[in-house]
């Protein structure tokens, strides 16, 4: 599967051959193994192919690129991907060079999803897209962001909620919409997209520093705003992160019982393979175990 989600980024030449090379050494393709392990073939292998396009389009654009301090060229890129999201058979010449992928996985996501799950997917790549431009404002601006900007933000930045929103689609069930709409159930995507983000920001702050200066990263944003150490903000981060968890546990508890539906049963251990997953693959890939 690793090979063939590579393949599939050099078919649509989504980028450069050399960053593809490393993400080949990086282990890119485990990451969806180890998140999603009991997806069938099919499922397995969107997904997979979607993280791949997450990957390029950072890499590509966004932390290792010139492009990603430039807000203005981001945003018109972002327009034309849009474009793509809305009506897959638009053109759009200036969404970049991971156009045609995002192309393809729309069209592969319309013919599995139903109506209400692409319609939450496409949302949320939206408010992804919206988030890596936000991203290149801070760093054209060496702007630092608050606290709370950062919080609300970092998790459509991290392109987690697009991942999420894709796990009952991918699975082949369905979470009825009353119950995906539910605040507790809102809560608990949110709280795990603040477990990986903030996981993803410990361990990839090295590379983030010597990339763009890190300043989309919680440790710094914690250093900066209390005026403390690196080691006092991963403190500080710990201390948050450890809430997230005994937070999340106690409205899984809480909605599972109000909620004793067999989709939400499925969803809310979807959800807790992924953060899981997540800390696992960040070991294994060569992408942050040199930064530990």
């Amino acid at each position: 599967m690793h090979a063939e989600s590579l393949s599939w980024l050099v078919e649509f030449d989504a980028l450069h051959p050399d960053k593809i090379e490393r993400l080949r050494d990086q282990r890119i393709g485990w990451l969806a193994g180890y998140t999603s392990p009991r997806l069938d073939a099919s499922g397995l292998r969107l997904a997979n192919d979607w993280i791949m396009w997450l990957f390029a389009l950072d890499d590509g654009y966004c932390d290792e690129s010139t492009h990603g301090k430039d807000p203005g060229y981001m945003a018109r890129m972002v327009g034309g991907l849009s474009c793509i999201l809305d009506n897959p058979n638009s053109p759009a010449p200036r969404a970049g060079r991971c156009a045609e992928a995002l192309r393809d996985v729309r069209l592969r996501v319309a013919e599995r999803a139903s109506r209400p799950q692409l319609h939450r997917w496409t949302c949320a790549v939206r408010d992804y897209l919206f988030g890596v431009v936000w991203e290149a404002a801070n760093r054209q601006y060496g702007q630092v962001p608050q606290i709370h900007d950062y919080i609300a933000m970092r998790e459509h930045a991290s392109g987690i909620h697009t991942l999420f929103n894709a796990l009952d689609l991918n699975g082949g069930y369905e979470v009825p919409t009353p119950l995906w709409h539910h605040l507790d159930l809102i809560r608990l995507r949110r709280l795990a997209g603040y477990l990986v983000a903030w996981d993803n920001d410990l361990y990839s702050y090295r590379k983030e520093l010597a990339d763009m200066g890190a300043m989309n990263n919680m440790i710094t944003v914690l250093a900066h705003h209390h005026d403390i150490s690196l080691e006092q903000a991963v403190e500080k981060l710990t201390d948050r992160h450890n809430k997230a968890v005994d937070e999340f546990g106690a409205v899984q508890e809480r909605f599972q019982a109000a909620h004793p539906h067999p989709s939400v049963r499925i969803y809310i251990d979807n959800l807790e393979t992924w953060v899981s997953g997540n800390i696992a693959f960040s070991f294994e890939s060569t992408r942050y175990v040199q930064d530990m």
